[in-house]
């Protein structure tokens, strides 16, 4: 059909191109790809260049061609989708704007080259068929979850979030997780490369000789699972979530503070400005019971600050609490020889109620490896301290509120690693500065992670962002108040309970992953199986 020869005409159009062109194609393929996070979710951009990426690996005759054509992909994906972190240097000054565009190809680099190196190591194992499709799917998947775990970890833009726009697909997660979506996405996606096989397999493929492995039939069952899962997604959103813990009336401050303001400003002027937006225009038939201020709220050592405790302990509610991100130091007094990015929960009297300090840290935000070596790290990092991590997820039981897992910035994207699993929380709480990326599509990117984190664990989240944005999300991902990028205010909300039963993933989490990967690669052993030399 002329479907089938069109794209068969394309496949040959990428074959036959010389050793630059494409491996710049594959770096094209991987860049227009990243399209499809947020805010643009153009997923047509995604099913476009997968298969792309699959057809330009099938021209490889050695295993370092492999590599590159994987590197350049993964390179371009994670070039376009990771730009936005040079807008932090630019409100460090102007004299660090010189090393963005080094920190976001260096970037770009090291995470493209996770991807290329198990591709190269599993060169044998391709070959013309249905096993690439597994191949790849599996490769690209174990790829994303090593790279979320590799030193510190970074799992940004993981390919389950291309439907971040499409609620029905995002419920999967509450199964699967973001790994097993970004699993079958892919799988299915990969799909499409298979049609052109039919015109150049010839003889020499023993699965061409069932009419049930041709590329249609497979495309059609590939199509049908898409369907179900749609499907799917759609009767669990039927339910409309509206069960919210009484008497808990949350206030989430926005203040629109610019980055370079924090630096410049007295911490007295700020917290001036953050209990002004605290107390103002308050229902007094609905007033709240919990203020909650973001990241880094007070850019200082809080607990070093007994006179400006006293004074944030007059905006609290009686009963409630104040919950703010700022720093924490040890010792209290003399110099410091540790420090915390910190989330703390004041008493009306200033007293500090309790404290979470924040796990997961950004290398060359909050701690320097390697600072003998590189000479101007002082420059971007002030202080020759590095913050300290924390002792992992935790529960922390405040007066007036359920049971809450406390979460620090970017912490909210890693799935499966974001609560105790011993104590479990009733609701998650995001606090985070999202100032340094400024209007970039990083806040949105950041937004989506939190939303999936809601499908997987089956809980509310609370997102309070400096420049926004801020957000209320209930258990199925949706967003139920929000407050958009570079505004200022603040919202009043209720506090959505849990789901009454736990999700699959809460309950299993990534073993869940693990185990498609082993069913996946038992797939891959058998269709090799099927096929001649």
């Amino acid at each position: 059909m002329w479907v089938e020869l069109a794209i068969h005409k394309f496949f040959l159009l990428i074959q036959k191109q010389n050793y630059f062109l494409q491996r710049l194609m594959a770096c094209i393929a991987g860049g227009i790809a990243s399209f499809s996070f947020a805010p643009f979710h153009y997923i047509v951009l995604f099913i476009f260049s997968w298969p792309c990426l699959i057809w330009l690996l099938d021209g490889q005759k050695t295993r370092w061609n492999f590599f590159s054509i994987g590197w350049w992909f993964a390179f371009g994906h994670a070039l376009v989708g990771n730009y936005w972190v040079a807008n932090s240097f630019m409100v460090q000054g102007i004299d660090m704007g010189w090393l963005a565009p080094i920190a976001v190809f260096c970037l770009a680099g090291w995470l493209a080259l996770i991807f290329a190196l198990l591709l190269a190591f599993f060169y044998n194992f391709w070959s013309l068929g249905l096993t690439r499709i597994f191949l790849l799917a599996e490769i690209w998947a174990a790829h994303e979850w090593v790279r979320g775990h590799l030193i510190t970890g970074y799992p940004w833009n993981l390919t389950a979030y291309i439907w971040g726009n499409s609620l029905p697909i995002m419920q999967l997660s509450s199964w699967i997780g973001s790994f097993g979506l970004s699993f079958i996405t892919v799988l299915l996606i990969g799909l499409i490369a298979y049609i052109p096989d039919r015109l150049r397999a010839g003889s020499h493929i023993k699965i061409f000789s069932s009419r049930w492995y041709s590329p249609w039939v497979i495309l059609g069952m590939g199509l049908i699972v898409f369907v179900s899962f749609w499907i799917y997604g759609i009767e669990r959103l039927k339910y409309t979530y509206n069960d919210v813990f009484p008497n808990v009336q949350l206030r989430l401050v926005q203040p629109n503070t610019a980055q370079e303001q924090k630096f410049k400003a007295d911490v007295n002027v700020l917290s001036k400005d953050y209990m002004e937006l605290s107390l103002q225009n308050q229902n007094s038939n609905n007033p709240p019971t919990h203020i909650i201020w973001p990241e880094a709220a007070i850019d200082s050592f809080l607990d070093r600050l007994p006179d400006l405790r006293r004074n944030l302990g007059t905006v609290v509610p009686t009963g409630g609490a104040l919950i703010l991100g700022a720093l924490r130091a040890e010792p209290l007094v003399g110099p410091i020889h540790k420090m915390w990015n910190s989330i703390y929960a004041l008493g009306s009297a200033g007293n500090i109620i309790a404290f979470y300090d924040k796990t997961y840290l950004v290398p060359y935000g909050e701690y320097a490896p390697m600072r003998s070596w590189i000479p101007f790290i002082n420059n971007l990092m002030p202080g020759s301290l590095d913050f300290s991590s924390g002792l992992g997820p935790q529960t922390l039981y405040l007066s007036g509120l359920p049971p809450v897992g406390m979460l620090v910035c970017y912490e909210v994207i890693f799935p499966g690693e974001i609560i105790d699993k011993n104590k479990r929380p009733s609701w998650l709480l995001n606090v985070t500065n999202d100032a340094w990326f400024g209007q970039s599509v990083g806040p949105y990117q950041h937004l989506t992670s939190a939303r999936y984190r809601s499908i997987e664990e089956g809980l509310s989240l609370v997102r309070v962002a400096n420049t926004g944005v801020s957000a209320v999300i209930d258990p199925y991902g949706r967003i139920i108040h929000s407050m958009g990028l570079l505004k200022r205010g603040v919202l009043d909300v209720p506090l959505l309970k849990p789901l009454p039963e736990l999700t699959l993933y809460a309950r299993f989490g990534n073993w869940i992953f693990a185990f498609i990967l082993v069913i996946n690669l038992w797939i891959i052993l058998f269709l090799k199986s099927r096929e001649t030399k």
